[in-house]
């Protein structure tokens, strides 16, 4: 619990009172309403079951499954927003700017702790301090690391339950064991590739093997008269259009420096937010591509057996 005893320690960090009894809460609580919405929504799926299913209406449940799922997973940044928003409204910048100004800017330092030593002093200033550090730090950069993994287990989460829910377990299973023997026949290819061709090209060699194994798969999507081949690579389609965006990114961005001029003409904080700023775009982008391939899929379900 976020209180004066709390913010008297030497630093404090934010979400630290929830890594006890509160992780283990929320946890419960999300397990048990995932357990309770999977079982509801798989018990209805008109889509395997041939009921009339516009492509908006898939792309909404996309949509859908990526909202619930992300807050069902970002119980910690709730918690520490709240916990953020508990220091402002405690500690008024009045409050913390009169307690600072009775000590100098060095007072945490053992000398200065000897000669102020009294406790009570040291715990309002280390209170004030702590105040300020939170108050003066944006949010985003405070919970940047954690958005990161979060969005990666969402985005991860919500294409392996889109994928069961319009082809079925079994089919996710294969695609995922061709998908992985798949990246390792390009890697392997690209390799081979530069060896050839030496290192001067690497930039368009990288591009052009990404750009072009996916197009493979979405051929094969597209025009195989094979259900369930046609599947496969339909869920391989979804799984790899961001790895190649991420490829196709990482590539140009390095090649051109853009993060330096990113750097050099907005500050540090664009670039600290980098890897942030790269799931927001390639979420964004994987959401218009599937709105636009669920046409592919509504052709691939009327597919005879």
């Amino acid at each position: 619990m976020l209180n004066d005893e709390a913010m008297s320690n030497y630093y404090y960090y934010l979400g630290d009172n929830f890594k006890e009894l509160p992780l283990l809460l929320s946890f419960i609580i999300m397990v048990l309403l995932s357990i309770g919405w999977l079982i509801l929504l798989f018990r209805n799926n008109a889509f395997k079951r041939f009921y009339p299913v516009s492509r908006w209406q898939l792309f909404g449940r996309f949509v859908v499954y990526l909202v619930i799922i992300f807050g069902m997973t970002s119980t910690y940044v709730s918690f520490i927003a709240g916990e953020k928003a508990k220091v402002h409204w405690r500690y008024s910048d009045s409050y913390i700017h009169s307690v600072l100004q009775q000590y100098p800017e060095n007072f945490d330092s053992p000398y200065k702790e000897v000669r102020y030593s009294n406790e009570n002093q040291i715990k309002e200033f280390f209170i004030a301090r702590n105040a300020k550090n939170v108050k003066t730090n944006t949010f985003i950069e405070i919970v940047k690391d954690e958005l990161n993994t979060i969005t990666a287990i969402t985005f991860v989460l919500t294409l392996l339950l889109f994928t069961v829910r319009i082809t079925s377990l079994r089919t996710v299973l294969l695609a995922i064991v061709f998908g992985s023997l798949f990246f390792l026949f390009i890697n392997l290819l690209g390799l081979l590739i530069l060896y050839l061709v030496g290192n001067e090209n690497d930039l368009f060699t990288s591009i052009t093997i990404a750009c072009a194994s996916f197009l493979v798969l979405l051929g094969i999507s597209v025009n195989s008269k094979n259900k369930l081949y046609r599947e496969i690579a339909m869920n391989n389609t979804i799984y790899f259009f961001l790895p190649i965006i991420a490829v196709v990114f990482t590539d140009i961005v390095e090649e051109f420096h853009l993060w330096h001029f990113i750097k050099d003409h907005y500050g540090t904080f664009w670039d600290n937010l980098r890897e942030l700023l790269f799931w927001g775009i390639g979420i964004l982008l994987t959401i218009l591509f599937i709105g636009l391939y669920t046409g592919v899929i509504k052709r691939c379900k009327a597919m005879p057996e």
